[in-house]
């Protein structure tokens, strides 16, 4: 099938598995910079004395630096190493379907049966630059599970969902909303 691909993606076709992966990678080395950065900031504002005599002793201006570290500079700074050096990995076969996010486990890895599976589908920002869509599947029982997010772009996004959607055979099923638009198909709200 013919649709926009990502160079960031890297798809393994076999036989019998599809393996699909891509690294998080953007922005984090931006808010690495902040992190970092922030910690001479609270050194300088929380942990040493003024010259004007204050009044507080050594011991509490160190723990409102290692307060404000901790609630500020140090999730900002393993947010970025999680952004820097996750990557999402999908392996597909007729049997199972598994997605994995590592080496620092942000999310649990989804398993699900192959012949559970009805649909891929992608929701959110679709612009080519925008990486806030998602990747959903609807099972068998017509749950919708949140597959993978934080993707390389928006065509990427697309791209995988193509890609496993050829993989398993599957045809897009039709999805009504409740709406009330009357040029809009589908039920109507009451």
């Amino acid at each position: 099938m013919l649709y926009p691909k990502d160079p960031k993606v890297r798809v393994v076709r076999h036989d019998k598995t599809l393996k699909i992966e891509w690294n998080w990678g953007g922005g984090g080395h931006i808010f690495l910079f902040v992190g970092v950065a922030l910690l001479p900031f609270f050194w300088w504002t929380f942990g040493l004395p003024t010259i004007n005599h204050d009044v507080r002793p050594l011991g509490e201006h160190i723990g409102l630096f290692f307060m404000a570290t901790c609630l500020v500079s140090l999730p900002i700074i393993l947010g970025a190493l999680t952004m820097m050096l996750n990557k999402t990995m999908i392996h597909a076969d007729h049997e199972r379907f598994l997605v994995r996010v590592g080496p620092l486990r942000w999310k649990k890895s989804k398993l699900v049966p192959a012949n559970d599976i009805q649909q891929f589908f992608v929701s959110g920002n679709s612009s080519g630059q925008a990486t806030v869509s998602s990747l959903y599947l609807l099972d068998a029982n017509s749950h919708t599970i949140l597959i993978a997010s934080y993707f390389p772009s928006g065509f990427a996004s697309h791209q995988i969902c193509h890609e496993l959607q050829d993989w398993y055979g599957l045809d897009d099923l039709p999805v009504y909303g409740h709406n009330d638009l009357p040029h809009q198909p589908g039920p109507r709200a009451k």
